[in-house]
Parts: C-alpha cells; sequence; structure tokens
C-alpha cells in the first residue's frame, strides 16, 4: 500500500508539472531584412506583429543600420508590417496573416517613399512621386482645370471610386516610371475600384500602370491612350460616341473585353492584348457593336494556352443596324474559339492578317448586308476550320489567301472556293481566286514565329490593291519585292519577306516668327515629304 500511495504521489506529481509546463510561453525567434529605397541607411523601420489568433502578442522591434532586425514574439498568427514616417506602408505576404509557430527568417522587403495625401472631390493642379495618393471618394477634374500627374506618382483608389475628365487629364508617365492606378485593398480583385472616365478631348494618357478597377471609359470625348500596362480590369478599356487612339499598350487578365466599342471613331495599333482564359467566362480581346469607323493594325491578340474549348473571340464585330467601316491589318490572333467573328453592317476588310490554331473558326462572316467584304492576303493554320461563311453574296471576296493545314480549309458556298483549278503569278497551285493551300514555311511555328522563311508560298503571293498600312508587324516597308522578280508585291501574313524598315515622311519648315497679309517671307523646306507637303 505504501509503494501504491508513493506511485500515485508521483503520477499527480507529473500531472501538475505538465499542466504548469503547458501554461509556460512559448516563443519563436524571427528576424530578416527591411530597406529603404535608394538609400544606404535602413535604420528606423518599424516592424510591428499584429496578434490574430489568442496566443498571439502585440509587438515590434526596429531595425538597425544595414536593416537587419531580430525579435523573439510569442508563437501565434500575426500580421506583419513595416513602417517609417515618409515611406508606404508595407503590408507583408500582401497582408495575409502569417503563422509563426517556430523560428522563421522572413523574405526582404523594400519600402517606397511617398507620405500619404487623401484625394476627394473637385481635384486640379499636380501630383508628385514624393506621395502616395489615396481616393476616398470620387474626385472630379472639372471643365477649364487641368490636373497633371508626374512621372512615378501612385494613387489608389478606394472600393468603387472614380475619376470624372470634364477638364484636362495630363498623366504623362515614362518608360522608366509609369504612374500607377491601382487599388488600395491588401489582395486587391478585378473592380475593386471604379473608372477613370473621360469626358473632354485633348487629354494626355502615357506611360501608365492600371489596374484592379473597372474600366477606363472615353464617353463623348477624345483621348489617346499610349505605352500603358491596363491588367485585372472587367473592360480594360471601354469608348462611346469618341475619336480614340490606343496604341502600344499591353492589356491582360481582364474579365469580359480588352477593348470595347460602341459608337466611335477609333485606331487600334501596335498593341499586345491577352486573354488570360478562364471557364464559364466569355472574354472578347476586341468588340464593336454600333456605328463608326474602326481600324485595327499591327496588334497580337493571344491567349497563352491552348483555348480547349474556352469561350474566346479575338475580334469579335456583330450585326447592328448602324453603318461602319472596319479594317483589320497586320494582326497575329492565335489560341481563341473563334479568331475573328464578323457579322458586319459596313464595309470590312481583313487584310494581311495571321490567324492560327483557333478552336472553332479562323474567320466567320455572316453576310448581314450588301456591304463590300474583302479578306486578303491572310494566313490560316491550324484552326478547325480556316474560313466559315454564311449568307454569301456578291459583295463577299475572298482571295490571295493561303488556307493550310486546318482541320477544314473552307466551309463555304461560294462557287469552287478551294478547289485547285490554275497557278497564281509564281506558278503555285490555287483555286480560281488565288488562295492556295501549301506549307507557309513558318521560322518557328513552336515558338510562335510567324515569319517566313526563304522560299515560303507566300511571299509576293497577296494582292497589292487592298493594302492601305506601310509597314508590316516588325516596322518595315509592307510591299517589298521579296522574290525579287522585278515586281513588289505583298506577301501573305503580318510580316514581309526581305523589307527594310520603314522611315515615315518627316519635314522641317523655317520661317519668320510672324507673317502679315500681302507680305512677302521666305520659307526654307527640308525633310523627305513629297514636294506637296503642308506646312
Amino acid at each position: 500500500m505504501k509503494y501504491f500511495n508513493l506511485f500515485k504521489s508521483a503520477i499527480s506529481f507529473l500531472a501538475i508539472f505538465l499542466i504548469s509546463a503547458n501554461t509556460f510561453s512559448q516563443t519563436a525567434t524571427v528576424d530578416g531584412y527591411a530597406f529603404l529605397e535608394n538609400q544606404t541607411e535602413h535604420s528606423g523601420i518599424k516592424v510591428k506583429f499584429l496578434p490574430n489568433s489568442p496566443s498571439a502578442q502585440l509587438d515590434s522591434t526596429y531595425t538597425n543600420t544595414d536593416g537587419s532586425y531580430n525579435l523573439s514574439v510569442e508563437l501565434g498568427v500575426y500580421y506583419v508590417n513595416f513602417y517609417k514616417m515618409g515611406y508606404q506602408t508595407y503590408f507583408y505576404t500582401n497582408g495575409d496573416a502569417v503563422v509563426l509557430s517556430e523560428n522563421e527568417t522572413l523574405a526582404d522587403v523594400t519600402l517606397i517613399p511617398g507620405n500619404i495625401v487623401y484625394l476627394s472631390g473637385n481635384i486640379s493642379g499636380t501630383l508628385t512621386p514624393d506621395n502616395i495618393y489615396i481616393v476616398e471618394s470620387d474626385i472630379t477634374i472639372i471643365n477649364g482645370d487641368v490636373l497633371t500627374i508626374e512621372p512615378g506618382t501612385t494613387i489608389k483608389f478606394g472600393l468603387d471610386c472614380n475619376v470624372h475628365i470634364f477638364g484636362l487629364l495630363y498623366a504623362m508617365g515614362t518608360e522608366d516610371e509609369n504612374i500607377l492606378f491601382t487599388s488600395t485593398e491588401n489582395n486587391p480583385n478585378i473592380g475593386d475600384w471604379g473608372k477613370i472616365q473621360f469626358n473632354n478631348f485633348n487629354s494626355i494618357f502615357k506611360y501608365c500602370k492600371v489596374e484592379y478597377g473597372y474600366e477606363i471609359r472615353i464617353e463623348d470625348s477624345g483621348a489617346t491612350i499610349e505605352n500603358c500596362e491596363i491588367s485585372y480590369m472587367y473592360d480594360a478599356i471601354s469608348c462611346e460616341q469618341s475619336d480614340v487612339i490606343v496604341r502600344n499598350n499591353i492589356i491582360h487578365h481582364f474579365s469580359h473585353t480588352g477593348i470595347v466599342i460602341g459608337s466611335a471613331n477609333i485606331v487600334i495599333q501596335d498593341n499586345i492584348i491577352v486573354l488570360n482564359l478562364i471557364e464559364d467566362i466569355d472574354l472578347k480581346g476586341i468588340t464593336f457593336s454600333c456605328s463608326g469607323n474602326m481600324i485595327i493594325e499591327n496588334n497580337i491578340i493571344y491567349s497563352p494556352v491552348d483555348n480547349n474549348g474556352y469561350n474566346s473571340w479575338g475580334i469579335w464585330i456583330p450585326w447592328n443596324p448602324s453603318e461602319g467601316s472596319y479594317e483589320i491589318s497586320n494582326n497575329i490572333i492565335r489560341n481563341m474559339k473563334i479568331g475573328i467573328n464578323l457579322s458586319p453592317h459596313g464595309s470590312t476588310k481583313v487584310i494581311n492578317n495571321t490567324i492560327v490554331n483557333n478552336s472553332e473558326i479562323g474567320v466567320y462572316v455572316n453576310m448581314s448586308s450588301d456591304h463590300l467584304v474583302l479578306l486578303q492576303s491572310n494566313i490560316f493554320t491550324g484552326n478547325a476550320i480556316g474560313i466559315e461563311t454564311h449568307n454569301e453574296n456578291n459583295f463577299l471576296e475572298i482571295s490571295y489567301n493561303n488556307v493550310w493545314d486546318n482541320a477544314v480549309n473552307f466551309d463555304s458556298n461560294i462557287p469552287a472556293i478551294g478547289q485547285i483549278v490554275t497557278t497564281n503569278s509564281n506558278g503555285d497551285p490555287s483555286d480560281t481566286y488565288f488562295n492556295i493551300s501549301l506549307n507557309p514555311l513558318y521560322a518557328d511555328i513552336s515558338n510562335f514565329d510567324f515569319h517566313v522563311m526563304e522560299g515560303s508560298p507566300c511571299i509576293d503571293a497577296g494582292i497589292n490593291d487592298s493594302v492601305s498600312i506601310e509597314y508590316d508587324l516588325d516596322g518595315n516597308v509592307r510591299i517589298w519585292d521579296g522574290n525579287n522578280d522585278g515586281d513588289a508585291i505583298v506577301d501573305m501574313g503580318v510580316y514581309e519577306y526581305g523589307s527594310i524598315p520603314y522611315f515615315p515622311p518627316t519635314s522641317t519648315f523655317t520661317c519668320p516668327d510672324n507673317i502679315c497679309v500681302n507680305d512677302t517671307a521666305f520659307i526654307e523646306y527640308t525633310g523627305n515629304a513629297t514636294d506637296t507637303a503642308n506646312y
């Protein structure tokens, strides 16, 4: 019995010890580096550990001169922030909680300079990169006012906040210092904030990065959007009753349409539009749904993966009761469901495009009116159907194309289309419309290099009559004698074999500052334009 009592006492002591031990604090050592951008001295950055579980305890430390820090904290779940006056607060892991259950070295962080300035209501003047601007509610540039945004400036928008431009916006970044329009959210999503809406003419929007909003909208006005990156938007750009130039932008990760056009005159040139496919969401690269004139040239529109049944259209012009004119030239369109979907009520030209690997149709044409529709000098390869047409009439012309290696080259009631009955001017077998079906000899189709190599049947095999653009996708002269037979004929597809860079005409005039009625003045002209250049 004595031994039993001793044994029971020992068990009780062990139980008490274990219970007491479990109440002891347990810590983890956390270290790492935090830096100040463009500085060599990094001390004084406050590293804050904000608790997000019962065992976690509020704690903080400061960085040393070299940016290092070291702190023991209670085990638990934390939010970790890095803060210093004059710099933008850095939210570690984009604001997600961090589990600290053992010693851990955090990834390096860098704080960006900028005091916080809050914006709302009517604004004008100048925004500078010295500050971080937070839009708390809608901001407006009223008619007659000007807002200038300097290169490198960051503007963050609260939920559903918009910019309304009735005056002038000069947002002019540089290639090295873009202007950033983004969300205030730690974990941003498409459509967090609203619109940048242009309601006036002559604003400038260049070298800007726009993300996590709803759209850039141009309405009853005019704008030029150049050299921008527009991403994680609902519609990247939308236009209504406006004159718009969209040039040399990168547009990606939108959830509806890259560029949507209502009634507008628009030039869409030298852009890259990426459809990052999302299951069960219909995506369109460019869509035009009302009257106006549209030029789409020298763009690359693609998905980074095979379509695999996703609903996606590179360019979509649906039927509408209003007339317009549409020119689609020198574009690469690949990995869509349908490359180009046309039901136009207006004159349409599809010239010198390369249309590849679309899961249903390269180009679909449904004739909705008696307006001329031309498909010429294009290359169609690897599509389920190269060209499909419906309601054909005498205003539809499909000629001088290379339609090769599609599961079905033509699905059309045009008489004899695709039937090899003759030869073209190069002596290659063709149908009566001089369409051929021969290997285009791409340089490297596996890496999406659609230049044609020497000996390609596409060289000097197009037709010059409908070519209006002066340069190809590389910026080389568009009509060139690639086969050296003494006759310059446009190539099929987006590239001109053997061509040289295109140099647009330039002119310089030197003259007096003031010329009055009946004065005689000498004006000196130099340049490479014609003798009839306008001054």
